[in-house]
C-alpha cells in the first residue's frame, strides 16, 4: 500500500487553501505534544494469563514478546493512546477484534487500531507467542481500559 502523501505536498490542495501550510505551523508551534514510554528493554511481567517481555522500546515503540497459556484469554480491552499490530510466532488463537472473531496461526498478523475492542485467547495445549508493537504518544500499562476480565482485574 503507498504511503499517503502530506496534505502540504499536494498542489491542488495548496491552492485551495491559502495559508494552510502558515496557519498549521503556528497552531504546531503552540501545541506541545510529549511521547511518553515508561518500558524498558528486559522489563517483564507475569499476568495469570501467561507474560510479557519488553524485546526493544524507544520514542513511540515498544515491541513485546507475549506468550499466552493454554487455556487462558487476555482482558477485553482498549487503548486511548496507541495502537498494536500483533504477529503469532508460535500457537493458534481467537482474537477478538471490535466485533469480529479471527482465529490465527504462526505467520499471521493483526493489526488493532487506537481505541479497538480486542482479546486473544489461547484455545489450544500450547503455549501461544505473539510479537507486540506498539505505536503511540503514551505507551504505558496505565493505558489498559479493560471492558471485561477472567481474573477480575480493573
Amino acid at each position: 500500500m503507498p504511503r499517503a502523501k502530506p496534505l502540504d505536498s499536494d498542489p491542488t490542495y495548496k491552492s485551495q487553501h491559502p495559508g494552510w501550510r502558515a496557519n498549521n505551523d503556528k497552531k504546531l508551534a503552540e501545541i506541545q505534544v510529549e511521547t511518553k514510554n515508561v518500558y524498558a528493554t528486559n522489563e517483564h511481567g507475569e499476568r495469570p494469563w501467561g507474560s510479557w517481555t519488553v524485546l526493544e522500546a524507544g520514542e513511540g515503540y515498544c515491541i513485546k514478546h507475549i506468550k499466552v497459556a493454554p487455556g487462558q484469554r487476555l482482558s477485553l480491552q482498549y487503548h486511548r493512546h496507541r495502537s498494536e499490530n500483533w504477529v503469532i510466532i508460535a500457537g493458534e488463537g481467537e482474537v477478538t477484534l471490535d466485533d469480529r472473531l479471527i482465529k490465527v496461526v504462526a505467520g499471521d498478523h493483526v493489526h488493532i487500531p487506537l481505541g479497538a475492542h480486542h482479546r486473544v485467547l489461547n484455545p489450544s495445549d500450547k503455549i501461544l507467542k505473539i510479537l507486540e508493537l506498539q505505536s503511540g504518544l503514551v505507551l504505558d500499562e496505565a493505558d489498559i481500559v479493560r471492558i471485561e476480565d477472567d481474573y477480575d482485574r480493573s
